[in-house]
């Protein structure tokens, strides 16, 4: 009887060294979770941080490209013939001597 008193009492005590490892496990876990959430949340914020610099950088790109082929136009328009470097809407630039070559080369 004395025995199986003894090994009751070491089973108790093994239950509860169990259950507080256990616990202090679930704890530690628990705290890996809090940290990996906090450290998602600042990624995120980052990533929409870099996301708003690289929309603002496609913007001024566009209105330079916009601002460039505007000033482009403008030039063309004051020296060239109707209808651009290939001649007049319509004629191919062999047909009127523009062009690479001019009649020659056709």
């Amino acid at each position: 009887m004395m025995s199986q008193s003894r090994l009751g009492v070491k089973d108790r005590l093994r239950a509860d060294h169990d259950y507080r490892v256990n616990l202090k496990a679930e704890l530690e876990i628990w705290h890996l979770h809090e940290q990996l959430d906090r450290l998602l949340s600042h990624q995120w914020e980052r990533l929409i941080e870099v996301q708003q610099v690289q929309i603002e950088l496609l913007e001024e790109l566009a209105a330079r490209a916009l601002c460039e082929r505007a000033r482009r136009r403008a030039r063309g328009a004051r020296g060239r013939s109707p209808g651009g470097p290939e001649g007049p809407p319509g004629l191919r630039a062999a047909a009127w001597g523009g062009g690479m070559g001019g009649a020659a080369a056709a």
